[in-house]
C-alpha cells in the first residue's frame, strides 16, 4: 500500500524511534542509505541511484526501512512506498508501480497494457519505463525516495519491467532503495546490474548490539543484565 500522510513531526531529531524500541546493530547501514538519499537534494541535479537492501528473512530490512524513513522526512525529503509482495506477474508488479506513482503525482498513471503473445514482455518493460519516467518528473520538484519491497516472489518477467522502472527513476534523480533475501533472486540480480548500483547486506549483528536490543524490551527490569548473557550464550551467539 502507499502512503501519502504528512512527515513525521519528531521532537527530538536525535533520538531514532520508528518502532517503539531503540534502533541498534545497523547504524553504519542507515547512514550509508542516508547518504545517498540526501546526495539528491544536496547536488541539486539529478543524481538518482539505486540501493539493494538484502539479507535472511528476519534480518531487520524492514525496520531498517523505517528508520530510514524518519531520517529522510526530518531531512525534508519526499518518500514513497510501493510493496509489491501481493504481485507475481509482470502486470500486477506494473500496476501496482503505477499506483503508487500516481499517489506520488496526485495524477493517475496507467498501469500495464494488456498484451498478449511475443510483444507482452516487450510491452511490459516499456510500461515499467514510462512510470519510471513519470515518477522522476515528480523528484524533479522535490528530491524523493522510493522503497520497493517484496521483490522475491516476481517472476522474470516482472523482474525486467522492475528494472526498468528503477533505472529510468534513477536517472531522473529518484534514489530507489529495494529489499530482498535473496541475490540470486531474478528481481535482485535485475536491480544489481543497474549502472551505479550500491548492494548494503544485513548480516547477523554484534554480540553488543544483541545486548542492547534486549535491554531496550526489557527496559529497568531488574537483572535485565543476566537475561541479556543468557539469551546470548543460549542462542550461540
Amino acid at each position: 500500500p502507499v502512503s501519502r500522510r504528512e512527515p513525521y513531526v519528531v521532537a527530538e531529531p536525535e533520538i531514532r524511534v520508528a518502532g517503539g524500541s531503540r534502533f541498534v546493530g545497523y547504524e553504519a547501514e542507515l547512514e550509508s542509505l542516508l547518504a545517498a538519499a540526501t546526495a539528491a537534494k544536496e547536488d541539486g541535479e539529478a543524481s538518482g541511484r539505486v540501493v539493494l537492501v538484502h539479507g535472511a528473512e528476519g534480518s531487520g530490512k524492514t525496520r531498517l526501512l523505517k528508520e530510514l524513513r524518519v531520517g529522510v522526512q526530518l531531512r525534508g525529503l519526499a518518500w514513497l512506498a510501493a510493496d509489491l509482495g501481493q504481485a507475481r506477474h509482470g502486470h500486477e508488479a506494473v500496476d501496482k508501480l503505477a499506483s503508487a506513482v500516481s499517489a506520488a503525482g496526485d495524477r493517475d498513471i496507467a498501469g500495464a497494457t494488456r498484451e498478449t503473445g511475443a510483444a507482452a514482455s516487450d510491452r511490459l518493460i516499456l510500461d515499467g519505463e514510462r512510470i519510471g519516467k513519470a515518477l522522476g518528473e515528480v523528484a524533479q520538484r522535490r528530491p524523493l525516495v522510493l522503497t520497493l519491497e517484496g521483490l522475491d516472489g516476481l517472476d522474470g518477467e516482472a523482474a525486467a519491467a522492475v528494472r526498468a522502472f528503477a533505472r529510468h527513476a534513477a536517472r531522473l534523480g529518484v534514489v530507489g532503495v529495494a529489499t530482498a533475501r535473496d541475490m540470486a533472486h531474478a528481481c535482485a540480480r535485475a536491480l544489481v546490474a543497474i549502472q551505479e548500483a550500491i548492494t548494503i547486506e544485513l548480516r547477523r549483528v554484534s554480540a553488543r548490539a544483541c545486548g542492547e536490543i534486549v535491554r531496550s524490551l526489557l527496559g529497568e527490569m531488574e537483572g535485565a543484565d543476566v537475561v541479556v548473557e543468557h539469551v546470548y550464550r543460549e542462542s550461540g551467539g
